[in-house]
């Protein structure tokens, strides 16, 4: 899956998450996928291996929206078994 796809993919489970009024936890998986996993990987990427930046930037996103699928699943099955 290219990267934009990821980021499309996680931009929209980060508004659905905020229309169901979860705000903090779309905010602190951005937070930690981008800046404790997806930097720290960049670096590792591009300087120890010399393979670039992209893939460790490209798994923070990925991992950032497993994450916030996963959230959203639970909140939503949540909703679901309060409705009639």
């Amino acid at each position: 899956m290219h990267d934009d796809a990821r980021k499309i993919i996680r931009n929209i489970l980060m508004g659905s998450l905020r229309g169901l009024l979860d705000t903090k936890f779309s905010m602190l998986i951005g937070i930690l996928s981008i800046w404790v996993v997806g930097m720290p990987l960049s670096y590792w990427f591009a300087f120890s291996l010399q393979w670039g930046v992209i893939i460790g930037w490209t798994v923070g996103m990925a991992l950032g929206a497993v994450m916030l699928h996963h959230r959203w699943k639970v909140k939503t099955s949540k909703i679901v078994e309060i409705l009639p």
